[in-house]
């Protein structure tokens, strides 16, 4: 080192020292052992030990800073599921699309809002209690027996909810179910049984998925291995209004 003082090259590593030194304390984590070693190599001359001390931090320095620059190199992307999805996040709230491809506007699925028949076989007037009573089903239905949003069946499926806060539990804001093709309409059955005994609200099978947030206010979310036929979405507050779509 004393035959180095002096000369351009002494200069640079005193340069890097500097450098390093500083970079050290913020990525190094080494703390008060670097502040107490900066007056080694930028202040005094240094002695035999601390010409020691300098280059072991010299060294240990520069293998940090290499090791950073690999970390900025080979870190891999999120794997996170919308990682690689730049579609553009819908203007208003209640807007569901399918994400068709990896960028653009995504599918914007078909909408109505379902309206209810019911029928009852065997029905007499009750007159006590002011209603019929006998075997009756009831049914929320929409117009067309499949919907023009046709998916092809593949292993995932996605979608982009647009609501008012997605910092809320997802599960308690969406309602993935199927619908029955009819003759000229899709249904879904909501009641069945007597009304004055053994009445039950069917057994609407809810179908999971999974939810992250995306954008500003949406959901991103993805529904996994789904079978042929079709499908709606509901939304907390306008449970009436079917978001549909068939996966063939």
């Amino acid at each position: 080192m004393s035959g180095l003082r002096g000369s351009a090259q002494y200069a640079n590593i005193k340069k890097r020292s500097v450098y390093g030194l500083k970079k050290g304390l913020q990525d190094c984590g080494e703390g008060r052992q670097l502040r107490k070693l900066s007056t080694v190599v930028v202040g005094k001359k240094p002695n035999g030990k601390c010409q020691m001390k300098t280059l072991l931090l010299l060294i240990s320095l520069l293998s940090c800073e290499f090791l950073n620059a690999q970390d900025k190199v080979t870190a891999p992307e999120s794997s996170g599921t919308n990682a690689q999805i730049k579609v553009t996040e819908p203007e208003f709230s209640g807007t569901i699309v399918f994400v068709n491809d990896s960028a653009g506007a995504g599918v914007k699925l078909e909408q109505q809002t379902a309206s209810m028949s019911a029928s009852a076989n065997g029905a007499s007037y009750v007159p006590v209690v002011g209603f019929f009573a006998g075997k009756s089903t009831a049914k929320n239905y929409v117009q067309g027996a499949s919907s023009p949003v046709q998916i092809d069946k593949k292993e995932k499926i996605q979608f982009i909810v647009k609501v008012a806060d997605n910092s809320v539990d997802p599960v308690s804001v969406i309602n993935i179910f199927r619908l029955k093709s009819e003759k000229d309409m899709r249904t879904l059955e909501i009641f069945s049984g007597k009304i004055v005994s053994g009445a039950k609200v069917a057994d609407i099978k809810f179908l999971p998925f999974n939810a992250t947030k995306y954008g500003q206010s949406s959901y991103l979310i993805t529904l996994e291995n789904p079978e042929t036929g079709e499908y709606a979405i509901t939304l907390e507050g306008r449970r009436d209004m079917f978001h549909m779509f068939g996966v063939k």
